[in-house]
């Protein structure tokens, strides 16, 4: 079984010189690494790193994406959008998203439903709160966010 490590940037760097250093520095270190590498780096920085890993193994991901192709969505970014940018997986359902922006698992649904009609891979995230873990809840939360996460 082939290995796959994906590196969620999250809202980081602040700046562009400072994604390129990055970058350039993510290029040199997977040197002979048999993993498959996915780069999440933010919305903004897509572009370069797409640049950034052409002829190279790494792939390059989106943090997110919005259900809707096209429309009426400030700030949001569709599958297709991304599609057409040759990125090749999308986080959703990602913990912070959740807890601090108020996403659900039908949310979710529809993103997952969204990126697989656009032909990308999504990466679906599970996982329970701290308090559900002491609880003892979380075959649970992670069973009852899957099967929601994945219903359409």
């Amino acid at each position: 079984m082939s290995k796959l490590v994906i590196a969620n940037w999250k809202m980081n760097p602040a700046t562009l010189k400072e994604a390129q250093q990055m970058l350039s520095g993510i290029k040199r270190g997977v040197g002979k690494s048999k993993a498959e590498i996915v780069i999440c780096p933010p919305f903004v920085y897509l572009e370069i790193a797409k640049k950034a890993f052409k002829n190279s193994k790494v792939k390059v991901g989106s943090q997110n994406c919005f259900w809707e192709n096209q429309g009426p969505f400030t700030g949001e970014v569709s599958p297709l959008m991304l599609k057409n940018l040759g990125v090749g997986y999308v986080i959703l359902g990602h913990s912070e998203r959740v807890m601090k922006m108020g996403e659900t698992n039908e949310m979710t649904s529809k993103k997952v439903k969204a990126v697989l009609e656009a032909k990308l891979t999504p990466i679906v995230c599970l996982g329970e709160t701290l308090e559900e873990k002491q609880a003892g809840q979380t075959f649970a939360v992670i069973e009852s966010e899957l099967k929601e996460s994945l219903a359409k």
